[in-house]
């Protein structure tokens, strides 16, 4: 009776989670993925959450929320302390806790360890939309445009049958993302020549 009670409570959790994703629209959106805030988690997968981590996802949505940074750089610290314990003592899919570790992680600017984490989370869920997505801004915030937008190419195929609304809205807001980091690496590229023709006639370069 009491693992049923502690599963319960758990699912409502998670539903919460699922309806304050849900309910944000267009530049809502946008917000969300600057933000990295963890995707919706899937309640019906018969996974039960542990202690450890259901404590965890209520200090990164907190965070999340915080507007002094120094009290929200300790909560994302201590989430960070509660995924990876939740890590240490679960065998079973551990995705869901290396993605949210990967979500503190990129809003501590930290993108390589976030990096390494939702490449974690893709090992064991290759197909999760989200966690490329996430990997995919992370790439971008440490300055890896060209993965950046792979995953970004990868996200937009994987949710080209999503529901109406998700693919709308997510498939402009990263169509418009992929366009700008293309123009980008297309410049650099541009410059990368220039500087060989240079060199190559024995210009001096300033």
């Amino acid at each position: 009776m009491q693992e049923r009670g502690r599963t319960k409570n758990c699912i409502a959790f998670l539903l919460v989670l699922l309806m304050s994703v849900a309910g944000c629209s267009g530049e809502d959106a946008s917000a969300l993925a600057d933000a990295f805030l963890p995707p919706p988690v899937e309640t019906g997968s018969g996974i039960i959450y542990s202690t450890e981590y259901m404590g965890a996802a209520r200090i990164l949505q907190n965070a999340t929320a915080q507007k002094d940074e120094n009290r929200q750089r300790q909560l994302l610290r201590k989430a960070i302390r509660g995924f990876t314990a939740d890590l240490e003592q679960r065998s079973s899919d551990v995705s869901v806790t290396y993605n949210n570790r990967g979500v503190a992680y990129a809003r501590l600017g930290e993108y390589e360890l976030a990096i390494a984490d939702y490449t974690a989370a893709l090992e064991i869920s290759p197909t999760s939309a989200d966690f490329v997505k996430n990997r995919g801004l992370a790439y971008e915030q440490w300055g890896d445009l060209d993965k950046a937008l792979a995953d970004f190419r990868t996200f937009l195929a994987q949710i080209a049958d999503a529901p109406g609304e998700r693919q709308s809205e997510e498939r402009t807001y990263f169509s418009r993302k992929i366009a700008e980091l293309s123009s980008q690496t297309e410049n650099a590229e541009e410059s990368d020549d220039n500087v060989a023709t240079v060199l190559e006639k024995g210009d001096v370069m300033p």
